[in-house]
């Protein structure tokens, strides 16, 4: 699969409605979200884009390169990062895999929901949301 299309995600509860409701002034929902002026420039064959993750109604940016038909290679960033950070391997890893690096949820680009309308502390922001993001990326 690629980016644009993630598979369905069966039996997942939708927090849709309130991802969005939360959302900061800036966030734009859907595919009309526009794409950031970076501080410096795209590899060769890189492309940059806006995934709508639809369980939770969120814009996740992700950059991209390789074939196709490559075997997928995913990066993820750290705490404090962005898929910036791994600008200078892309290219040199798309040489033989599709690469795909992603912003989480509440990092870089990507959306950045208000966790207070997701109930106690630490309800969104944690290691089971990003784990669903990436599976629902993939």
């Amino acid at each position: 699969n690629n980016a644009t299309t993630p598979r369905p995600l069966a039996g997942r509860r939708s927090d849709a409605s309130a991802c969005r409701a939360a959302a900061s002034s800036e966030a734009v929902a859907g595919p009309s979200k526009a794409l950031p002026e970076l501080p410096y420039a795209l590899g060769e064959g890189v492309e940059q884009g806006f995934w709508f993750w639809e369980e939770r109604g969120c814009n996740i940016r992700y950059q991209a390169a390789g074939p196709e038909s490559g075997p997928a290679l995913v990066l993820i960033h750290g705490f404090g990062g962005n898929c910036d950070h791994w600008r200078k391997n892309i290219g040199p890893l798309s040489e033989h895999y599709r690469v795909f690096s992603i912003d989480l949820l509440g990092y870089g680009y990507s959306d950045k929901p208000c966790p207070k309308a997701h109930g106690e502390p630490n309800s969104l922001y944690n290691f089971y949301t990003w784990a669903d993001q990436i599976n629902a990326f993939v």
